[in-house]
C-alpha cells in the first residue's frame, strides 16, 4: 500500500487498468458460458 502510494498516479492507473481488464475478461467469460448453456438447452 505504501509502495503503491509512493510510486504515484501512474502505478495507480496501471492497477486500475489491470482491474478493468480482469473485469472485462470475467464478464466476457460469463457471457460466453451463459450463451453456451442457453444453446445447450435450446433457449434463444
Amino acid at each position: 500500500m505504501i509502495y503503491r502510494a509512493n510510486k504515484g498516479p501512474l502505478v495507480a492507473t496501471m492497477y486500475m487498468r489491470d482491474a478493468n481488464v480482469s473485469l472485462a475478461v470475467r464478464n466476457a467469460t460469463i457471457a460466453r458460458v451463459g450463451s453456451a448453456i442457453d444453446t445447450q438447452f435450446g433457449e434463444d
